[in-house]
């Protein structure tokens, strides 16, 4: 057996990405998915052949889940990552991981105490148009930076509950926000362009 993950919220997100990427992943087994809509479990038990269940803590139980997937509305990836990783699971939430700096904090230390592996899905890091300006930036193939602007002007999200500030704390840059905030510090790591004064990122 690979390394049980169990997904915490059957919406788009797990339906479409992480479902079909952790079924087709050998070093993964996926086993359970957690949802309170008893017809997403069933499209998901459907599809997968995975267990669901409708109470989180009984689902945090399972010792066949060893790797927990948090795919909530936003403000709830900070109190379901910690709750998982008290529960001695480690855990990969979508992105944004808190609400703030402290709550992060306290998700690190909360994995460090326990000797567990938490990070934050930023499957943006594989657009192949970032890693061409990536290749561009690291091959110095152009001189020093000063001004990077990043864009996201459409999108399906923007119609769902992501483009909402009562789910996202911010309204739309809560949710496709991070994707573009990581692409820029990644590309403009401290230190390394000293000369970038600015950065912009439009959301439309």
């Amino acid at each position: 057996m690979g390394i049980g993950v169990g997904i915490i919220g059957w919406g788009a997100i797990s339906e479409i990405l992480h479902g079909p990427c952790l079924a087709g992943m050998e070093e993964c087994e996926f086993v359970a998915v957690c949802d309170s809509r008893e017809e997403r479990l069933s499209h998901a038990k459907d599809v997968y052949g995975c267990k669901g269940y409708t109470d989180i803590d009984i689902f945090l139980e399972d010792p066949d889940i060893h790797l927990v997937l948090v795919a909530l509305p936003n403000f709830l990836h900070g109190p379901t990552t910690l709750r998982s990783l008290e529960a001695g699971k480690h855990a990969i939430s979508e992105k944004p991981m808190a609400f703030g700096l402290a709550e992060a904090e306290n998700i690190l230390r909360t994995a460090r105490e326990n000797k567990l592996i938490v990070t934050t899905h930023q499957n943006r890091r594989w657009d192949p148009y970032y890693l061409m300006i990536r290749e561009f930036i690291d091959e110095r193939r152009f001189g020093n930076p000063i001004f990077f602007q990043s864009r996201a002007l459409s999108g399906p999200w923007k119609k769902t509950w992501a483009g909402s500030s009562k789910f996202t704390g911010k309204g739309p840059f809560m949710s496709f926000g991070p994707h573009l905030l990581d692409q820029i510090l990644t590309l403009a790591p401290s230190g390394s362009y000293p000369c970038i004064r600015r950065c912009k990122i439009d959301l439309g």
